[in-house]
């Protein structure tokens, strides 16, 4: 709940105070931006830009918004969220093309490089990223040391939220412990 409003603050507040919300797996990032993308865009009309690997990957945001949008009324939430102002890019589009919107979200930042990440962050004056910074998706070291000094040096008004609490298994769950050490 914290994350979304967070979230939610980045779109309604002031410009140029991005947010960065980082976690490990399974900690809910991914449905805490689509929270606030449909909670967003179910109160008044929204122009999103959520960036990501694939969309495969960022089903779980799309998933959680429409599931929003459906819980508030929203005509078109069961078709393509396009229509209702919700865009999609992946990183090799942002090399042409920079987003043009009220918000933007970047989901699993870690995986995008440093260079564009600081692209976006000078051009869009309110985003969100949010990343895992360890475990097999990457180390995430260049999101965690070089992009940390960017957002300093350009932003210091940005602010970090984590997420610790699994919402996939049980806290302390060894399962996840084996998945992290096998896939490290």
């Amino acid at each position: 709940a914290d994350a979304v409003e967070a979230i939610k603050k980045v779109a309604l507040g002031r410009r140029q105070r991005p947010l960065v919300l980082i976690s490990d797996r399974g900690r809910g990032k991914s449905a805490a931006l689509g929270i606030a993308a449909g909670q967003l865009m179910a109160t008044q009309p929204q122009h999103i830009t959520l960036i990501g690997p694939n969309r495969r990957s960022i089903a779980p945001v799309l998933n959680q918004a429409r599931h929003v949008l459906r819980q508030h009324g929203v005509d078109g939430a069961d078709g393509p969220l396009e229509p209702l102002g919700f865009r999609f890019m992946v990183p090799a589009e942002l090399a042409d093309e920079l987003p043009q919107s009220h918000l933007v979200l970047v989901d699993e930042a870690a995986t995008i490089p440093v260079p564009t990440l600081v692209r976006l962050l000078m051009k869009c004056p309110r985003i969100v990223f949010s990343t895992t910074v360890q475990g097999y998706e990457g180390t995430g070291r260049g999101f965690a040391i070089r992009f940390r000094g960017e957002l300093e040096a350009r932003r210091p008004a940005w602010r970090e939220v984590r997420l610790e609490e699994p919402i996939r298994w049980a806290p302390h769950d060894p399962v996840e412990a084996f998945i992290s050490r096998a896939l490290v």
